[in-house]
């Protein structure tokens, strides 16, 4: 369960900001399904962005962590949208469905660790 209004969003963006400007590269990661952190920075197109192909759902952080998902590691590139203090992988609608996957899938855990492997 996530709490609500204790400031989550508004210290990460203070925290990239901040990092950002002692000259740190930031990529700020919203993996949030409710998206505050990629509504805030201004980027509700991408939030709830659909494919230009009608058979396929667009790209997103899904992709990456789940074995649904038809992204690898090495494309997260590809979900980066650059920004003038530092960049962001915004969060997408489907990553509800992430949350759910993650938490039903027995190997949640084991799926997320090897995708991330190559950090």
């Amino acid at each position: 369960m996530q709490k609500g209004g204790v400031g989550k969003t508004t210290t990460t963006i203070n925290t990239a900001g901040a990092l950002a400007e002692r000259g740190h590269d930031v990529l700020a990661i919203d993996a949030d399904p409710q998206g505050a952190l990629t509504l805030k920075l201004g980027h509700k197109g991408r939030y709830r962005r659909f494919s230009d192909n009608p058979n396929k759902d667009a790209e997103a952080l899904i992709d990456v962590l789940t074995q649904d998902g038809d992204m690898e590691f090495d494309q997260l590139d590809d979900l980066i949208i650059s920004g003038g203090e530092y960049d962001i992988i915004p969060a997408h609608m489907r990553n509800f469905l992430a949350e759910k996957s993650l938490y039903t899938d027995r190997r949640g855990f084991q799926v997320s660790k090897n995708r991330s492997q190559p950090l």
